[in-house]
């Protein structure tokens, strides 16, 4: 279910503007409110409250012509109270308040635009792309007082009322599928069956493609950092191929990935997703007959970007040699944090880690024995795990 299938276009448009203006910055430390409280205490304030006043509908076009439709104009209050005793300080604070909300709703591109509010920056849009007509009207004042048991608090309220304009579709849901059609003629008009049969009258049959049934069995098959794949089960019916659609989770804004020609063709490999991000599915089989319903949504979150792990180091070679000691060197690794050494006895294999410092690309292997041949080895580790082992060095300690 969609959230426009279960809230109103009002509720939906108020809670855009209250998610907007309460993300701000400015905000950030003040009580947020949905419904006015009733009534105010000081412990609330300062106090952000944007809530739903009234809503007039009336026809959009001719009332009783053709389907349902309105024409909404929705009332939205916006409350900012401040506690301040000096009213030019206050006044100041909440004309402030007043103008950051004014260029934060009415300046953004996409939640007020009436085509498509999809944002590409955030790969999300308007809950069900509600869209927002024009603002019709809005108007602000401003009221001193005092609030508290004993009105003990002095406080100052902006009050910014919005008229927004919306437009609703209401036709009529239609069960029953027209897929036969008989046409007779009557002539002449107003004759009796028995005057017609003794003419010839023009008559045909009319028979039209049923739509596709619904998809089933739409599940996930691969979830990673940039793409998702799905498969389903094959609808029935006339299919000429299948639309694949997503959408961020639960914000039902439907984007068409792809639109197949394979009737056969039951998997799709959605990509150029954003990582770690909840998304839906929904796929539909198209046909003659028109689109089948789609099939029910399957959600999943692309995982998080996975570095590379670094490359085989490279360069690997002896230094300074001494009785118990030997210096190494090895060339610096990509995707790197830290290097592991590792030495063991030459032919043995049986090896030892002796370094494992961040960024160092030298090491020394100490307490070695005298006249002794050793093996040495290098690999690098980053975020993406552990690269591959350097080709191996070998060296003698001096007498």
């Amino acid at each position: 279910m969609t959230i426009s299938e279960d809230q109103s276009y009002s509720l939906i448009i108020r809670d855009m503007f209250f998610a907007a203006v309460a993300a701000m910055p400015d905000f950030a430390m003040w009580t947020k409110r949905r419904t006015p409280p009733m009534p105010i205490q000081g412990y609330q304030l300062p106090l952000l409250g944007i809530y739903l006043l009234d809503e007039t509908m009336t026809p959009d076009g001719l009332g009783n012509h053709g389907e349902i439709k309105f024409i909404h104009n929705q009332k939205i209050g916006v409350s900012i109270i401040v506690v301040n005793n000096d009213p030019e300080a206050a006044e100041k604070a909440l004309d402030h308040a007043f103008w950051i909300i004014w260029q934060r709703l009415w300046q953004d591109p996409y939640m007020m635009n009436f085509y498509d509010t999809f944002n590409p920056n955030t790969d999300a849009g308007n809950p069900d792309n509600v869209r927002v007509e024009s603002i019709e009207r809005s108007t602000r004042r401003f009221k001193f007082g005092a609030v508290g048991n004993a009105n003990e608090t002095p406080v100052a309220e902006l009050q910014y009322e919005i008229t927004c304009r919306f437009r609703s579709y209401w036709p009529p849901i239609i069960t029953d599928d027209l897929l036969e059609i008989d046409v007779r003629t009557a002539v002449p008009i107003g004759s009796t069956e028995e005057e017609q049969a003794s003419r010839p009258q023009a008559e045909a049959h009319y028979i039209f493609t049923p739509r596709p049934s619904k998809v089933t069995g739409l599940a996930t098959t691969l979830i990673v950092a940039n793409e998702v794949d799905l498969a389903w089960t094959a609808a029935t019916g006339d299919i000429s191929g299948y639309v694949v659609q997503h959408s961020i989770h639960e914000m039902s804004h439907w984007r068409t990935y792809s639109v197949g020609t394979d009737p056969n063709l039951l998997i799709e490999q959605v990509k150029r997703l954003a990582p770690t991000t909840p998304y839906d599915f929904r796929v539909c089989a198209t046909g003659e007959g028109g689109d089948g319903d789609w099939s029910d949504v399957v959600s999943a979150t692309t995982t998080a970007i996975t570095p590379p792990a670094p490359p085989q180091v490279t360069g690997l070679a002896v230094g300074t040699i001494t009785a118990s000691s030997i210096d190494l060197a090895w060339d610096a690794t990509a995707d790197t944090s830290r290097y592991r050494v590792q030495v063991s006895p030459q032919g043995d294999a049986s090896w030892f880690t002796f370094s494992s410092e961040y960024n160092a690309t030298a090491a020394t292997a100490t307490g070695l024995a005298a006249n002794t041949a050793y093996d040495f080895r290098v690999s690098a580790s980053g975020p993406g795990g552990d690269g591959p082992w350097s080709t191996i060095v070998s060296a003698t300690t001096t007498l």
